[in-house]
């Protein structure tokens, strides 16, 4: 719960530093992948703290992975993948591997690095 030395931001503050929308920290919160707690009104107030290491665990991640399989001679698909959390990016890793096909998986934190990523191809 809220302790009274921390400082906490509303939805849209901390959407703004994730780089997300604020529906997307709303779901975070209800998840409990950030911490939050609820006003008398119902207004969410989310832990600077919590926001600060889920940026911390974001830089962490990697912003493209490599190849998952491509032989020698063999043409390579790029495949796109928006996701916030490394656990999903692992995860379709993973599932392509599995797959040997020949796909450069391109891996975006969120829709406007995805645009960003189609536009460059990379």
């Amino acid at each position: 719960m809220k302790d009274k030395g921390e400082t906490f931001l509303t939805t849209r503050q901390a959407a703004e530093l994730l780089e997300v929308n604020s529906r997307t920290v709303q779901n975070w919160v209800e998840r409990g992948v950030l911490r939050a707690w609820k006003t008398a009104g119902g207004h969410r107030r989310i832990s600077r703290e919590a926001v600060e290491f889920f940026l911390q665990q974001r830089k962490m991640a990697p912003a493209v992975p490599p190849v998952a399989s491509q032989r020698e001679g063999e043409r390579s698909f790029k495949v796109l993948t928006v996701a916030n959390e490394a656990a999903l990016w692992a995860a379709y890793e993973n599932y392509f591997g599995m797959q040997e096909l020949p796909v450069q998986i391109l891996l975006a934190l969120n829709g406007e690095k995805g645009l960003l990523c189609m536009v460059d191809g990379r």
